[in-house]
């Protein structure tokens, strides 16, 4: 069974628990097979027995006994030698170390259950256990789990329009900050800029952080939490001798977190926005096996997919929810005139 819509794939994950058998196949394909290129995957969820059958079980990890990752030790120490907070609270005021970044969070808990068996009123309904069987089974994931974001910020004194920081002669100066120019031309008089744009005040106040790994460096470590549940039920039925019929629902829930700028993606370079992606997942499905012969067998199939997916945006840990507002004096006009009304911010990115 294949889902064109979904590139050969449905929205669903069932539970491992729920698994009863799966194939792949990834070359000579059977005729009910194909049509999409690459490996094709079969499962077949568990059903209840005669006898009741259940689990439970928890899968945990945690960044206690994890290696912090590479590039977040890396943009500490890079900020080590010009920030004395940094030296102090991670290297006990020693540049030579030791030093320990924190660690990058990972909490993974992965827990569920499954329980099958006959559905039967004793005395009155399946008395022998060989009609009706139920299977259900639920997952659940709560993972919190640490990213690294980074990017340059200007100081306190750029944000005013003074460069002096830039200009060696200059009592200000600060070798530290590589790459950094003295602005020219009009409006310049000697390192200061004789007057800053409202509006890139009011952007840089609400969006843009002052540095805290070095003079011009800002570093950022969240957690990206996400919560996600599937339920699956399954009920068997035989039919007399030659009839098996049975019906399938699943429900995925899936709710993610990430750190973003307006640009609505993932890709953060500051993390005064969150955006949220998930949704709910509707899974249906039925089948009935009927046996003509010993040599003739009919299997029908029916089957309902159906996704519904939600993204929205929130100011980020720490944040007012001005970051999502148009600021105060926002000029700029909008591509199309009947957002020029909206209050929200249009999508950017700031590099």
């Amino acid at each position: 069974l294949n889902n064109y819509f979904a590139n050969g794939n449905f929205h669903t994950t069932p539970s491992i628990e729920s698994i009863g058998e799966f194939k792949i196949s990834t070359t000579n394909y059977e005729a009910d097979q194909g049509v999409k290129m690459g490996g094709n995957v079969e499962m077949v969820t568990k059903s209840g027995t005669r006898d009741f059958h259940g689990d439970m079980y928890e899968f945990l990890r945690n960044q206690a006994v994890d290696a912090n990752p590479w590039f977040t030790n890396q943009q500490l120490w890079s900020g080590l030698a010009s920030s004395p907070a940094n030296l102090a609270q991670y290297c006990g005021g020693n540049p030579a170390g030791p030093c320990n970044a924190p660690k990058a969070i990972l909490k993974w808990n992965d827990f569920g259950f499954t329980l099958g068996g006959p559905f039967f009123i004793p005395g009155h309904y399946n008395t022998d256990k060989s009609k009706t069987f139920v299977f259900w089974s639920s997952e659940w994931r709560r993972i919190r789990q640490g990213t690294t974001v980074s990017s340059s910020a200007p100081t306190a004194r750029m944000r005013t329009g003074d460069f002096s920081e830039c200009d060696s002669a200059s009592p200000n100066y600060n070798k530290q900050i590589s790459g950094c120019k003295v602005p020219t031309g009009a409006g310049v008089t000697g390192d200061i800029v004789n007057s800053v744009a409202p509006q890139a005040t009011n952007m840089l106040n609400t969006w843009v952080p002052l540095p805290n790994n070095g003079p011009v460096s800002w570093l950022f470590a969240p957690s990206i939490p996400n919560d996600w549940r599937q339920d699956l039920i399954r009920v068997d039925q035989n039919i007399g001798e030659k009839n098996r019929f049975y019906i399938k629902g699943s429900w995925d829930k899936d709710h993610t977190f990430y750190t973003t700028t307006l640009n609505n993606t993932n890709g953060a370079t500051y993390n005064a926005i969150q955006s949220f992606y998930g949704g709910d997942t509707w899974n249906w499905a039925a089948h009935l096996t009927t046996t003509f012969s010993p040599t003739i067998v009919n299997d029908f199939m029916y089957h309902y997919d159906e996704r519904l997916n939600a993204r929205y945006q929130v100011p980020g840990v720490g944040w007012g929810p001005g970051v999502l507002q148009k600021p105060a004096g926002w000029s700029m006009p909008s591509l199309f005139s009947a957002n020029q009304a909206q209050p929200f911010m249009p999508g950017f990115q700031v590099l």
